[in-house]
This record gives C-alpha cells, sequence and structure tokens, in this order.
C-alpha cells in the first residue's frame, strides 16, 4: 500500500542522493513509500523484514520537471513543519514512473529514524530531471526552529555483507 513520497537533497548541486552510482551522488532523490498490505498498516509492517519496499529515484539537475512542479507549487505553504496543505489528487506514475530494468534492489533499512532493517529497496539507475530553480525550491523549508532545512540526506551505509542485484 502506498504510504508516503519524501525527498532528500543537499546544501549544493551534486550532492543530497542517500545512494550513489560508481561513487557519484546526485543533487536530490525522491522515496516512494509503500507497506505490504497482509500486515494491514504501516505500523504494524515496520515490525517485519519484509515489512516495506522502497522506490528511489535520482533527481539531476537538467530541464524542469513539470510533475514535480504540482507539489513545489505549494512548497511556499509547507515552509513551516506541520502546516497542512491540500494538493489535488493526481496519479502516482505521473510524479514515480514505473520501469522494469536498469535498476537495482537490495534488503537495507529506512533512511530515517529509527532506520528499522525493515526494507526492500528497488533504485532506479536512470535519473528523472529536475531545474536547479526546483532544486533551490527544497532549501526554502525550515526545520522547526526556523533555519533553512538544506542537508536532509543520510550519507551512504557500508553494505555489511548485503547483496546487491542488478536488474537490466
Amino acid at each position: 500500500m502506498f504510504s508516503e513520497v519524501h525527498f532528500h537533497w543537499g546544501k549544493k548541486t551534486g550532492e543530497g542522493s542517500e545512494s550513489l552510482v560508481d561513487g557519484c551522488s546526485y543533487s536530490a532523490e525522491m522515496h516512494a513509500v509503500f507497506w505490504k498490505k497482509e500486515y494491514g498498516s504501516k505500523k504494524e509492517a515496520l515490525k517485519y523484514r519484509d515489512g516495506l519496499a522502497l522506490v528511489a529515484y535520482f533527481l539531476e539537475v537538467k530541464d524542469e520537471n513539470p510533475a514535480l512542479q504540482r507539489l513545489l507549487d505549494k512548497i511556499e505553504d509547507v515552509i513551516v513543519p506541520n502546516n497542512p496543505v491540500q494538493i489535488s489528487p493526481f496519479m502516482l506514475e505521473k510524479l514515480t514512473p514505473p520501469f522494469r530494468r536498469k535498476y537495482v534492489t537490495y534488503e537495507g533499512s529506512m533512511s530515517i529514524p529509527p532506520c528499522l532493517q525493515v526494507v526492500t529497496w528497488f533504485v532506479r539507475l536512470k535519473p528523472l530531471h529536475i531545474s536547479l530553480e526546483q532544486l533551490k525550491q527544497f532549501r526554502l523549508l525550515e526545520y522547526e526552529d526556523g533555519k533553512p532545512i538544506t542537508m536532509n540526506f543520510r550519507p551512504t551505509q557500508p553494505l555489511h555483507g548485503r547483496i546487491v542485484s542488478y536488474k537490466d
């Protein structure tokens, strides 16, 4: 079951993705989070090793991404945390295009606390585009203390014996 989409970005272009490809980082990364329906809720799914599936998309600074703009048009309304915002419904596929090839998958952890080891990751290797102006809009967001959120990504973690499978 779909749970959420969230983003990670850095202070400067070329940093911000939580995954690396051949040692290289992208300027942002988008995560679509899903929980296993048989567990009944996301909260319950967090108790199981196979509870979540997380689909990661790299965002490369190039052209404007019209699908992202729908969310970014509301960013000024959420600059301060915990401010509810209404966004017109739209097809998730517009934001997170499906893929069947050129991705990696592995068993791992959530990248945000409590970093539970309950995630099957699917990382699309072909990046989506984002314009520099769109990326700058994410950097307008603030923590509750009013400081800008400029680096909300977790450093790459060691594999700890995990097997990363490439799907061509």
